[in-house]
């Protein structure tokens, strides 16, 4: 099956980090987009795109030169930088030769670096990453539109151990770029661009802002913008390489991390969570310790990184919260990485945890909606929370803290505590969401669901599974709706919805039903 497939290559990477490793120099190749002269890519009033990506990398090639990897860089016509070029700017143009570059040095990490363009409104920055490898034919699968144009995606359920660890790289680097002046983060994607699904290694595809926008290609013309940017992508690479190596080698009988035990908690639950922990030792200290979780049905769909707590002395553990995979029920597969402080990794699987009914999960939403009939009666219930980005306006509704918690990390997100309470069963609720906009929608209603993300711009967050449940009866829910701000709005407030329907708002009138209270 798909996901045997996946545990086999992660059982793989176990064995090649398991051998005595060195601290070698570490190997990073960085991806100019487009090519200057050749291709130029989206333009501007200021620079164009191939312009703007040969500065931000020629400037991440010096950075990471001055912090002792081995820097390559594809193409470039900067002098200083011709004896770390790979391939002409000519060839570069092509994208096949551009894959074949990079894999010729063996990387230990691959960064292609572009900039966006769309509408003149159109703003901050987007990651991608390649669950698809071109070496690796298991498990792939083709997902409709994911191109402008319409055109199919491939996707992996079993991914490699490079598109696994790709997935990551996108995460740290979204956390190096909070904060960045002048520029929002957009959204983490998975699709199939060339060089993410043929680089032989991590490789994430990095769209830093629109050139469309006046206001936006003005700061990236900016030497304000390559500074702060490339500072952050080296950062990026520093947490996830662990460094740089020292070009030698370990002593003799020294080793990476290794795990010496991985224990779950249970290997059947009816819980709504379950914990798994390891034993973790090296001879130089354990850095960090990761934790992935998938169930067996979603594989890579339902794939979720984890950072470990440590419990003590060579002691890590992480509780896996079933929420956190839309409260599926079956075979959840685990997977645990212990990285030393010369960024040195090794992997392990953790027993398999079955999560056996459903129907007492304690205050967790069950998978399905079920009969609401006898659902609704339910006293569980579960928070929602209202959380509010004082940047662009919007509000978001979850059920879950560390969404919250998550979100509220950023200066731009604020909590607005429980907006209300929901049943643990009951109407499904889904929430869209469309990044043109920046704007969050939530419905009970499938038929709208299936109309918005076929073609309107609105993808379905969380796998199109529910967000929270709602009753048919109980507590209004109103939505709002402001043409002006292209903003929904929820409130269970009636003197709220009643204000702000004075104040140009359109009311759309009660959606669906919480918990009385």
């Amino acid at each position: 099956m798909a996901v045997l497939g996946f545990v086999l290559a992660l059982f793989a990477l176990f064995l090649t980090y398991s051998a005595v490793t060195t601290a070698r120099q570490k190997v990073v190749v960085i991806q100019p987009g487009h090519s200057l002269g050749y291709d130029s890519g989206a333009t501007s009033n200021y620079k164009s795109e191939a312009q703007l990506n040969q500065e931000l990398a020629g400037r991440v090639v010096r950075i990471l030169n001055d912090r002792g990897y081995k820097v390559y860089i594809t193409h470039t016509t900067d002098s200083e930088l011709q004896g770390q070029k790979l391939i002409s700017n000519e060839a570069a143009s092509h994208l096949a030769n551009v894959g074949a570059a990079v894999n010729s040095v063996s990387p230990d990490l691959a960064l292609s670096l572009h900039h966006n363009s769309g509408g003149s409104t159109a703003s901050g920055y987007e990651l991608y990453w390649s669950s698809y490898r071109d070496y690796d034919q298991s498990g792939i699968y083709e997902v409709p539109g994911l191109w402008s144009d319409g055109s199919n995606a491939l996707r992996d359920s079993s991914p490699c151990p490079d598109a696994v660890g790709s997935q990551r790289l996108a995460e740290v680097i979204k956390s190096k770029m909070e904060g960045i002046p002048n520029l929002s983060f957009r959204s983490i994607n998975e699709r199939d661009d060339y060089l993410p699904a043929h680089a032989h290694c991590p490789c994430i595809l990095y769209e830093g802002g629109y050139l469309s926008n006046p206001a936006e290609a003005a700061y990236l013309a900016s030497e304000q913008y390559v500074s702060e940017a490339s500072n952050r992508i080296a950062n990026a690479v520093d947490e996830f390489l662990g460094g740089a190596g020292d070009g030698g080698t370990t002593p003799q009988g020294q080793t990476g991390p290794k795990i010496n035990s991985v224990t779950s908690s249970t290997t059947q639950t009816s819980g709504s969570s379950f914990t798994v922990s390891c034993n973790a030792t090296d001879d130089v200290g354990i850095k960090a310790v990761h934790f992935a979780s998938w169930t067996e049905a979603g594989g890579q769909d339902d794939l979720l990184w984890k950072d470990g707590v440590n419990t003590g002395v060579g002691t890590w553990s992480c509780t896996i919260d079933i929420s956190e995979h839309g409260n599926q029920t079956g075979k959840y597969i685990t997977h645990v990485y212990a990285e030393d402080t010369d960024g040195n990794q090794v992997g392990v699987e953790a027993p398999m945890v079955e999560v056996l009914n459903a129907s007492s999960m304690g205050n967790k939403p069950s998978p399905t909606g079920g009969d609401t009939s006898t659902q609704n009666n339910s006293t569980a219930s579960v928070e929602i929370y209202r959380v509010y980005n004082n940047k662009t306006g919007e509000h978001l509704y979850t059920a879950s803290p560390e969404e919250v918690s998550t979100l509220c990390k950023s200066n731009d997100w604020d909590s607005e505590g429980v907006a209300w309470n929901a049943p643990t069963q009951g109407t499904p609720v889904y929430r869209l969401f469309n990044s043109a906009l920046n704007d969050h929608l939530y419905t009970t209603d499938e038929n709208e669901v299936n109309a918005l993300t076929s073609g309107a711009g609105w993808v379905a967050d969380n796998g199109r599974k529910p967000i929270f449940y709602a009753n048919t009866e109980g507590r209004p829910i109103y939505r709002l709706y402001s043409e002006a701000l292209k903003r929904h709005l929820l409130t269970k407030d009636e003197n709220e919805y009643k204000t702000l329907g004075s104040s140009g708002w359109t009311q759309e009138g009660i959606v669906f039903c919480g918990i009385n209270s």
